[in-house]
């Protein structure tokens, strides 16, 4: 079993971080457009999210750490990109309706 590397972890987390920094910024769930989206009855209450999203952000960056330090030389720009582009995505996702904006 390999070992995860550690500039690696530390790359990854800072870039989930950023994702999740921009995905906050640009959400408001008090903004008068998300009021009006139709949500299920079984919505969560709002502190949850915060209880879901670390842990899973925190398994994002390390589940990608350790692919990355395990993958071969080859996988690893795929790797990466495929990284890049989810927390692309995550962040993205969020500024579709900014803060501010009704």
């Amino acid at each position: 079993m390999g070992r995860t590397s550690k500039k690696t972890l530390t790359g990854t987390a800072l870039a989930v971080t950023a994702a999740a920094v921009a995905g906050g910024l640009g959400t408001d769930p008090r903004s008068p457009w998300y009021h009006r989206l139709r949500k299920p009855s079984w919505q969560p209450p709002r502190q949850a999210y915060g209880l879901v999203w670390t842990p899973l952000y925190a398994t994002i960056a390390y589940a990608s750490a350790r692919t990355l330090s395990l993958g071969d030389e080859r996988s690893r720009p795929a790797l990466r990109r495929a990284l890049a582009a989810n927390l692309a995505l995550n962040a993205s996702i969020a500024r579709r309706n900014p803060p501010g904006k009704g």
